[in-house]
């Protein structure tokens, strides 16, 4: 009987196998990470085009702004007057140069 027990390899439990274990779990934080970073490229590929669409239409009022200001400056140039009136307003609102030099 003592032959048999020095035989029998099912007397123990098999070992853990280690190396499949390990392989899956890399196998699922390598697909954790490689999603989290598809996540953060589509994200920040939304932000930058919401970034575009808002740069785009600060730029078109500020076309719109500058031909109103245009417009405005060459119809005041025609008279002195409105001219010195509205370099005035500009001023106290500090959106011109300063006119302390006619003071």
């Amino acid at each position: 009987m003592s032959h048999l027990f020095l035989f029998n390899r099912f007397i123990q439990s098999p070992p853990w196998p280690w190396l499949a274990i390990t392989t899956s779990i890399g196998i699922f934080v390598i697909g954790l990470l490689v999603g989290y970073i598809i996540y953060a490229t589509a994200k920040r590929i939304a932000r930058v085009e919401d970034d575009f669409q808002e740069m785009s239409l600060l730029k078109k009022r500020a076309e719109d702004a500058d031909i109103a200001k245009s417009q405005v400056i060459s119809f005041a140039t025609n008279n002195s007057y409105a001219c010195f009136v509205l370099l005035f307003l500009l001023e106290a609102k500090g959106l011109f140069f300063s006119l302390s030099f006619l003071r």
